[in-house]
């Protein structure tokens, strides 16, 4: 297929709207990151960080973040479901083999959801993916989300 002449030169191609037929998840993200987030809406990986902060000085390491801002992501999403729909998927996860949540991690979860439907219900923005990674001024996370 040949390359348009404004892709030869490195320029990003313009997109509008959602994404064509025929594109994959990884061509939305690549479009999402292009774009530097969705306009109107503020970083959501500025956003995770702020949900995250009360817990943070239980982390020192790359990993420790990378568990860390998982459990907050995995409250985040669960915090935009009903009740009735966050036992079903702790069950489904149960069904499929899954270790059961211990106790403990339970209660931080149900903690940061608390937290989401306080401090931070007007973002409804589902976390699609994160990465961490560590540099020399620090965590750098980058994330992924999407409007509901």
């Amino acid at each position: 297929m040949p390359v348009s002449k404004s892709r030869r030169k490195g320029k990003k191609k313009k997109t509008h709207g959602g994404p064509k037929s025929g594109t994959g998840p990884r061509e939305i993200t690549l479009d999402i990151d292009a774009l530097g987030g969705f306009p109107g809406y503020e970083k959501m990986s500025e956003v995770l960080k702020e949900f995250a902060e009360p817990y943070e000085l239980f982390a020192s390491t790359e990993e420790d973040y990378k568990v860390l801002y998982g459990v907050a992501a995995l409250a985040w999403n669960m915090a935009l479901s009903s009740r009735k729909e966050r036992e079903e998927a702790i069950q489904d996860m149960v069904r499929q083999g899954l270790p059961p949540i211990p106790e403990d991690a339970r209660v931080i979860i149900n903690e940061l959801i608390h937290r989401k439907q306080m401090y931070f219900a007007e973002c409804k923005r589902i976390i699609l993916n994160y990465q961490v990674t560590m540099i020399p001024e620090g965590t750098y996370l980058r994330v992924i989300s999407t409007p509901v």
